[in-house]
């Protein structure tokens, strides 16, 4: 084959590639829509696409690969019927991200070389150096967090974004420095000195509250999300045990 033809050809896949990636993410971001799971399609795309762009760009085998799975993911969460089964239904495409992302191609979506949790990280490993928030209580330290956060199951402190038990699951944060559950007990014996209950009025009638439906069904994952001006996906995407 001759060379402009072997340069075209390849700028053709090249195109057909590219193309393909963003039919994956468009459908899978309109899928989270139509779920109640994500706002903003468009912001929804961007994200994504931003996401794939950094990991293909910092040329490692690793990332690279993360980078296709994360697309295959998307196409297959983007063909599911049922709303209700996104969190289950593509255990292959899990099994496949969750391998890598313990090889430390969480960090891929950052731009970063991959990076493996240590050895004391107890939390999901997509989760470790993920630029998806300080995550607390895993065992070890969250590059997220820097130099603040608590490894500590059970740990909280205002760093944190995300808290943990001891079994990695996750909890609220609560924003104090100690687990939760510690100092309770203390002075056991010693009855507190109770104020006496004031006089309180006869509350007044009030007039019925209209029903309000209910919002969307959050990932359960994402439960704990910290207040963001970036999208659910943003901050979810990789959070969800997909």
């Amino acid at each position: 084959m001759r060379t402009g033809a072997f340069v075209v050809l390849s700028i053709v896949l090249l195109a057909s590639d590219v193309q393909a990636q963003e039919t994956s993410i468009v459908a899978f971001c309109d899928k989270l829509v139509a779920c109640g799971r994500e706002p903003d399609a468009a912001a929804c795309v961007a994200a994504a696409s931003d996401s794939d762009e950094r990991a293909r760009a910092v040329g490692d085998p690793i990332c690279t690969s993360y980078a296709d799975a994360e697309l295959a993911w998307m196409a297959c969460q983007a063909a599911v019927g049922d709303c209700a089964a996104l969190d289950s239904s593509c255990p292959n495409e899990d099994a496949v991200r969750a391998g890598l992302e313990g090889q430390g191609a969480a960090a891929c979506g950052n731009g970063q070389l991959p990076q493996p949790p240590p050895a004391e990280w107890r939390c999901d490993p997509g989760y470790f150096n993920s630029a998806d928030g300080c995550d607390c209580g895993c065992g070890a330290a969250d590059v997220d967090c820097g130099d603040a956060g608590c490894a500590e199951g059970g740990c909280s402190t205002a760093a944190c974004s995300w808290c943990h038990a001891a079994d990695g699951s996750d909890i609220p944060c609560s924003g104090g420095g100690e687990p939760s559950g510690e100092g309770e007990g203390e002075g056991e014996g010693d009855a507190p000195v109770v104020d006496p209950v004031p006089v309180v009025e006869p509350v007044p009638v009030v007039e019925p509250v209209p029903v309000v439906e209910p919002a969307p069904v959050v990932p359960d994952s994402c439960a704990f999300a910290p207040a963001s001006a970036l999208t659910g996906l943003a901050l979810c995407l990789k959070r969800r045990r997909r």
